[in-house]
């Protein structure tokens, strides 16, 4: 609060005078833009007062949805938790957490280490000990079995927050998750093999090493509440070719999770690959000892609804390297359903793979490909590339 405002400026709530800038809240914007509470937006009042107020509950609802609307408007950078009032936005360069409250209107920025120690202190805090803790400029304390935090700079206190006791276990839960995010973080990126260190999920799948402790962490993430952690988890599990990463994939597509949300937008089309990547992860099966023909359920189920859904070029290459010749027919419905629904490009993808099974199919669909250039000339690649198929001995 600037220094002209104290004992100038009136709180909203109780019309009395801030004395202070400790007991200042300025009150954020709301997702309704037409309730009455809009006439309390960017006004000051004391955080006791808002704390005690009637509309306390409604007024913070309405501020946490627009805060949710930002996420999706992308006005943070990683969003790992949003839930409880809270939000948890990651800043990868800095290595940091911001934790957005929005219940009790602050935010405070913690790395991993600082995030044990508040959990620490919030456990002991709730056990009714006598908890203290210190760092850069907060000082958390338990006054009368609430969580007294103060905020402070050159010895002047900029602001005091009360946590009250019942919202303690919902601390508990953030800073823990915190470390959770970190640890599946490494479960997910982490790879060090042969001098090469680094964070990659594409690294992970091709891992030869595999520890028992990594094994056993990843087999829980597919029941994660994130179904985008759960996801990534499955292509680690079912590349390394373990029973449950395949378990979670016919669960994948027997509650179609295609249709919940975009696993995998593609960086210029924008259409989901999800289909696509997940065969690659099925490839990679293959050279960690997968028996190729328990493989044809999965292709079948990605053939039939390749007219549907965007394909990049993995499916392509798995049809090619792997022996798929008894899916023939598949290929081929597949190839025409593409055609149907205007997926030229992705349709002549197909079409190297066709005549590598059956060369005369090179002469019976040439013509058609050959038709839709002027549409898409990178068909032409796949042209060239059916032709040295059919070329060859």
């Amino acid at each position: 609060m600037p220094f002209y405002i104290k004992n100038i400026t009136r709180c909203s709530l109780c019309e009395e005078l801030i004395a202070n800038f400790r007991e200042s809240l300025l009150l954020p914007y709301i997702a309704d833009e037409d309730s009455p509470l809009v006439s309390f937006v960017r006004s000051y009042v004391h955080r006791k007062c808002f704390d005690a107020w009637e509309e306390h509950g409604d007024f913070v609802q309405s501020s946490f949805e627009l805060e949710e609307r930002g996420i999706q408007g992308s006005h943070y950078e990683k969003v790992i938790f949003c839930d409880r009032y809270c939000i948890i936005d990651y800043k990868k360069q800095e290595d940091t957490y911001h934790i957005r409250d929005c219940y009790s209107m602050f935010e405070i920025r913690i790395s991993l280490e600082k995030a044990r120690k508040l959990g620490a202190f919030f456990e002991n805090a709730k056990a009714g000990m006598h908890a203290h803790l210190e760092f850069e400029k907060w000082i958390f304390t338990v006054k009368d079995r609430d969580v007294s935090i103060v905020n402070h700079h050159n010895g002047e206190i900029n602001d005091e927050i009360t946590i009250p006791h019942s919202r303690i276990d919902e601390y508990i839960f953030v800073c823990h998750y915190i470390k959770w995010y970190h640890e599946k973080h490494d479960l997910l990126y982490y790879y060090n093999e042969e001098g090469y260190e680094g964070y990659d999920l594409g690294e992970v799948q091709l891992l030869e090493q595999k520890s028992a402790d990594r094994v056993e962490g990843l087999k829980g993430l597919p029941h994660s509440h994130d179904r985008y952690i759960a996801y990534q988890a499955m292509l680690i599990l079912v590349s390394w070719n373990l029973p449950e990463g395949f378990e979670f994939l016919n669960r994948f597509i027997a509650e179609r999770w295609e249709d919940k949300g975009d696993f995998e937008p593609h960086r210029i089309y924008g259409e989901d690959n999800v289909y696509d990547v997940v065969a690659n992860a099925l490839h990679i099966a293959t050279l960690n000892g997968k028996n190729k023909q328990d493989l044809y359920p999965y292709i079948k189920w990605f053939l039939s609804v390749y007219g549907e859904h965007f394909f990049e070029s993995n499916l392509k290459e798995f049809l090619l390297k792997t022996d798929c010749r008894p899916l023939f027919g598949e290929i081929e419905q597949a190839m025409k359903s593409a055609l149907q629904n205007k997926r030229y490009y992705q349709a002549s993808q197909l079409f190297p793979v066709l005549v590598h099974y059956e060369r005369n199919t090179f002469n019976e669909y040439k013509d058609v490909f050959i038709s839709f250039i002027n549409l898409d000339n990178r068909i032409t690649y796949n042209i060239e590339e059916a032709e040295k198929i059919e070329e060859k001995d």
